[in-house]
């Protein structure tokens, strides 16, 4: 999210569509990756935080 576009609803709008759409298809869980900087915008919304963050220079499997 940029800067700008922070404080605007356009993050939470997101957040909105994702939860529909996983509680539509049924995922035991789900891993995001996020900016750290986003943390609390995702603690008052996601239920738990578990697992170690993934290096910005790897995305391979089973890092979360």
């Amino acid at each position: 999210m940029l800067p700008a576009a922070m404080g605007r609803g356009v993050g939470r709008a997101l957040w909105a569509h994702m939860v529909a759409e996983l509680r539509a298809r049924g995922p035991r869980a789900v891993t995001l990756d996020a900016d750290p900087h986003a943390l609390p915008f995702y603690t008052r919304r996601a239920p738990a935080r578990s697992g170690r963050p993934c290096p910005r220079w790897t995305r391979r499997a089973g890092c979360r």
